[in-house]
């Protein structure tokens, strides 16, 4: 498989990836997402994909660059937004290949650490990262408040 920028021509696959990590996005949705993460778009935000031999799709990751994160020391820091592997090719090695195109991204962005997170009930994203290198610094319950509307 070979590691590469997302391309505008990865659409569907790049929708593809996303539901099956998140079952409730809107493909419309992620489709006017889509630009910001392209050579062309946001320049703070990068996708990274792995493409199959064959045809299609099996793996992203997603980053950004904020000025801060739990945990970390160093500004700007590259941010995981997500990361996901089809099942059918895990445990390969393709995080692991993901993860690497990613440091040398946020190297040249001047960063000396990559956050991430994930839920708490999610064992085998947590797995991943601490296989990977990650050290888990914290964990977060966040809450929403609904504003009634005035009136």
């Amino acid at each position: 498989m070979t590691i590469r920028q997302l391309r505008e021509t990865d659409q569907s696959e790049w929708i593809r990836l996303k539901t099956a990590m998140w079952p409730d996005a809107d493909p419309e949705e992620l489709e006017e997402e889509l630009p910001a993460y392209l050579e062309s778009g946001d320049a703070r935000l990068y996708a990274l994909v792995a493409e199959r031999d064959s045809e299609g799709l099996a793996a992203l990751i997603e980053l950004s660059l904020r000025t801060q994160a739990e945990g970390c020391l160093s500004s700007p820091v590259a941010y995981v937004e997500s990361w996901y592997v089809d099942e059918d090719v895990r445990r390969q090695g393709l995080a692991r290949e993901l993860l690497a195109a990613a440091a040398d991204w946020a190297r040249h962005r001047g960063c000396a650490e990559i956050a991430s997170s994930c839920v708490v009930d999610n064992d085998t994203a947590a797995e991943v990262h601490e296989k990977l290198g990650f050290e888990e610094v914290d964990r977060l319950i966040h809450f929403v408040y609904e504003l009634a509307a005035e009136g």
